[in-house]
């Protein structure tokens, strides 16, 4: 700074300007730290929208998957569904028949209370 205050030239005009030098280039410094701050801000948000992209894309990928799954799912999804109608028409007939036979028993039961019934009679 002294040398350019030399080449200026002494006395008030070299003193001004070179006051307005380090008052523009305090200014410039200002601007670069600001700059700088700035910059380091943008590469923050760059690297938080790296991360949601890469999250975004692997969900993207797990959708595509599933996408990809979907007619296998809905047919293992309808041969469950026949499965099931399936059993669900055994047990009915099953307990059909357990009805019948629950049923059968009675009407045995009813006979042999008739026949001791009358046999006891018989005795009498």
């Amino acid at each position: 700074m002294r040398q350019v205050a030399a080449r200026l030239g002494s006395g008030s005009v070299g003193e001004a300007t070179l006051q307005r030098l380090r008052a523009a280039l305090r200014q410039k410094a200002g601007e670069c730290a600001a700059l700088e701050g700035r910059l380091h801000e943008l590469e923050a948000t760059r690297d938080q929208l790296a991360g949601e992209l890469v999250a975004a894309t692997h969900a993207a990928e797990k959708a595509t998957d599933a996408v990809r799954d979907l007619p296998k799912l809905r047919q293992a999804y309808q041969e469950l569904q026949a499965r099931y109608a399936a059993a669900v028409e055994l047990v009915g007939e099953r307990d059909e028949q357990l009805e019948e036979l629950a049923n059968d028993l009675e009407d045995v039961k009813q006979v042999y209370r008739q026949q001791i019934e009358t046999l006891l009679a018989q005795q009498q």
